[in-house]
């Protein structure tokens, strides 16, 4: 009886944890339409509020149920309802993509009891409690907070990325609040930045003033301007310096370090797509518009590999470190 009991338990709880997987894709997936929305009205200086979503050609009302993120352009099979015009698959595109990333952060970081996080102990988040129970009965609103700073984050340099890829540049207003707004959030929750200041990657566990968090976060910011405009891609520039306030200064070296290798990569699939369509293979290039892409993956690797790179680092550092 109690075998069948536990068995009944554990199956209850992996069709909850499901269930919050889909949640976090769905909520992704509603943000990432509204950055189609974004991406599309922010360089003709349209209001993103006030305005509802319509058809750009025949500028008819989009219908709720045509509205549904990904299944609306399935459904009307990329075409207008009005006017028959085509709906380009980015939108849909952009939408999954949100959903990506939003849902495979806010999975791995909430249901794992903030895993991937850097720190000493493996019980600061959550009493050390993993999968539905830490959303539902013994939650931590110190990770909610970190989770929601980190989709914050990567929200915004998709934003970024869809401008830069439309040949727009972010607008300074738009960098400046995003920058305040972490800045500012930092210091009314210190806990959001689970790092320390001096040694690489140390963990704080959680506990530490104001003080320390805004340093942390002035150091990022610092560090991410440094970086990027060595870099001289003006996204990569902004999408760091907000890397370096959300995530910390050593972050920054590390996203740098990925977001690199992701350029490798995409300019060799790029080489040999060119080579198999019959191409020079190095002809073109990748120019600026694909770094705002790659340094959202980049991002996100950085922040679901924290705690794997945070103990590496420590390692390194203790290890070199004179006794």
């Amino acid at each position: 009886m109690h075998e069948w009991t536990g068995i009944f338990v554990v199956e209850i709880a992996i069709v909850a944890e499901a269930v919050a997987v889909a949640c976090f894709l769905a909520i992704g997936a509603v943000v990432g339409s509204f950055l189609n929305v974004v991406a599309h009205r922010v360089p003709r200086g349209e209001s993103v509020v006030f305005e509802g979503s319509h058809c750009p050609a025949c500028n008819a009302k989009i219908r709720a149920r045509d509205n549904v993120p990904v299944l609306g352009w399935l459904l009307l099979r990329g075409r207008c309802r009005d006017c028959n015009a085509a709906i380009a698959p980015r939108y849909p595109l952009v939408e999954a993509a949100c959903a990506a990333v939003v849902g495979v952060i806010a999975s791995v970081e909430l249901l794992s009891g903030g895993g991937n996080l850097p720190r000493f102990s493996p019980k600061v988040f959550g009493g050390g409690r993993r999968g539905i129970d830490v959303l539902l009965f013994h939650h931590d609103w110190r990770l909610f907070g970190i989770c929601l700073f980190h989709c914050f984050l990567l929200v915004t340099l998709l934003a970024w990325a869809l401008l830069a890829q439309d040949g727009h540049p972010v607008p300074r207003r738009w960098r400046r609040m995003a920058v305040v707004l972490a800045v500012v959030a930092t210091l009314l929750w210190p806990t959001l930045l689970p790092v320390g200041l001096l040694q690489p990657m140390r963990s704080t566990g959680g506990q530490q003033g104001w003080q320390q968090s805004v340093a942390v976060a002035v150091a990022g910011l610092t560090a991410g301007w440094l970086v990027g405009c060595g870099l001289g891609i003006p996204v990569v520039r902004d999408g760091l310096v907000l890397v370096g306030v959300v995530l910390g200064w050593q972050a920054v070296v590390q996203t740098t370090l990925l977001l690199l290798i992701v350029i490798v990569a995409i300019e060799a699939l790029t080489a040999a797509g060119r080579a198999v369509r019959g191409g020079d293979p190095g002809s073109g290039g990748l120019g600026g518009r694909a770094w705002g892409a790659a340094l959202l993956v980049a991002t996100a690797v950085q922040i679901l590999s924290w705690g794997w790179i945070e103990r590496g680092t420590a390692a390194v550092w203790h290890w070199a470190a004179p006794s």
